[in-house]
C-alpha cells in the first residue's frame, strides 16, 4: 500500500470510546451502492465481500451492467445491524463465562 492509499485509508477510519476502528461514512436507505462505498464499512475485505456474497453470508449484489455491480444499500445496512448484534451477543457470553469461573 503507499502513502496516498494509507492516507485515504486512515482518513475514512476514528477511534470509538473503545478503541476500535470504526468507518466514518455511512450509506443512505435507498439506493445502491458498489464494493468500493461499502467495503470501508465491513469487518472484511474485497475477496470475502465477493465469496460471501456468492455463497448467502452477505447480501447478493445486483448486476446493473456487464462491468458494473452493486448492492443495495438497505440489504448492507441490515446486514452490518445484524452482525453488530451478533457480535455483541457474542462479547456478552464470553463476558458471562469469565465473570462466572
Amino acid at each position: 500500500m503507499n502513502k496516498q492509499q494509507e492516507t485515504k485509508s486512515a482518513a475514512a477510519l476514528k477511534v470509538d470510546s473503545k478503541q476500535k476502528m470504526m468507518p466514518t461514512t455511512t450509506l443512505p436507505l435507498e439506493g445502491m451502492s458498489r464494493a468500493s462505498t461499502i467495503l470501508p464499512l465491513l469487518p472484511f475485505g474485497s475477496t470475502t465481500l465477493w465469496q460471501w456474497s456468492k455463497n448467502g453470508k452477505f447480501p447478493t449484489p445486483v448486476k446493473l451492467s456487464p462491468t458494473i455491480t452493486a448492492w443495495r444499500n438497505r440489504d448492507v445496512l441490515n446486514w452490518l445491524e445484524q452482525w453488530h448484534l451478533d457480535e455483541s451477543e457474542i462479547n456478552n457470553s464470553v463476558n458471562n463465562e469469565v465473570g462466572g469461573c
